[in-house]
């Protein structure tokens, strides 16, 4: 009893978690009417479970033409079931892909302004070297009137190069920041998809892994859509076959046999030496005779 009880309920649940998968993924697939498409796969869905308990209950009073369509409806359900079902799944797995390679892009945009940044922190730095490098070579050559009239002109064009570059490593900071936070959202996505990556590598090896991560994800989908939707069918089947014998192990029994042992020594007829069955002799006392009752005869007067 507690086996049948507990295998349907895990088909109720597992019909149920296959029911919101499947319609989701049908919606998606027929996105221009989603209304109209959900109703009708979640009507589908609970026919589908009840056309299997009705050949299961009825499989020897229906006649073949019922049977035979029935089977194969079920079956169509099922596959289409299955189909909503890897649909879901393979969305999923496709907007985390998308995901994925739009943090990369994101991650490379920054990565290019932080080198163009640090590049024109390059070039301003070489310019302010340059001016002081002339400044110090006119004081050398003793033209400190020329070089002071020269660091006069430069110092308007040096102090704006002095806040490009305060400027630019604030910027420069500021990316980095955005970057290790990209980073992060793409290490938490790359963990996610690790079974798929580790299954790539164990198909492929590990240096194709990358190449191949989408016919990983692929072949788990399809491993998982194959043992969910017709799982459901059958562990319904056989919850109601576990409840049905219980009451036929009961009628079966019977009745009182619960507390009764059966006997641990069987008594057997006592034989002779020819293996013939040796009846006990039954004693008759012959000095008593047997008590004759005589009826009386009414006289009639």
């Amino acid at each position: 009893m507690f086996i049948g009880i507990l295998l349907i309920v895990s088909a109720i649940l597992l019909s149920i978690v296959s029911m919101v998968f499947s319609i989701t993924g049908i919606i998606t697939i027929f996105s221009g009417a989603a209304l109209g498409a959900g109703i009708m796969a979640g009507v589908l869905e609970f026919s589908k479970i009840s056309a299997t308990l009705w050949l299961y209950s009825f499989w020897r009073k229906a006649n073949f033409l019922m049977k035979t369509y029935f089977m194969i409806a079920v079956v169509i359900l099922i596959s289409i079931s299955t189909l909503g079902i890897f649909g879901y799944l393979a969305r999923a797995y496709v907007g985390q892909g998308e995901s994925t390679q739009r943090i990369k892009t994101e991650i490379d945009f920054i990565e290019q302004s932080i080198q163009n940044e640090q590049e024109g922190v390059v070039r301003a730095q070489t310019q302010i070297d340059q001016m002081d490098e002339n400044f110090s070579s006119m004081i050398e050559g003793n033209f400190i009137t020329k070089g002071l009239e020269m660091r006069d002109s430069y110092e308007k064009e040096r102090e704006n190069l002095i806040a490009y570059i305060q400027e630019a490593r604030e910027s420069i900071n500021d990316y980095q920041a955005q970057k290790l936070l990209y980073q992060q959202e793409l290490n938490t996505l790359e963990i996610n998809v690790g079974p798929v990556k580790y299954m790539a590598i164990l198909l492929y090896g590990e240096d194709n892994a990358e190449q191949y991560y989408d016919n990983a994800a692929r072949l788990l989908i399809i491993l998982i859509v194959i043992v969910f939707d017709p799982f459901a069918v059958l562990l319904m089947v056989a919850g109601n076959i576990a409840l049905d014998r219980e009451p036929r192990k009961r009628r079966g029994r019977p009745k009182g046999s619960k507390n009764k042992k059966p006997p641990s020594i069987v008594e057997q007829e006592p034989k002779s030496e020819n293996n013939e069955p040796v009846y006990p002799e039954v004693k008759v006392n012959k000095e008593v005779p047997p008590k004759i009752h005589k009826r009386r005869k009414l006289v009639s007067h």
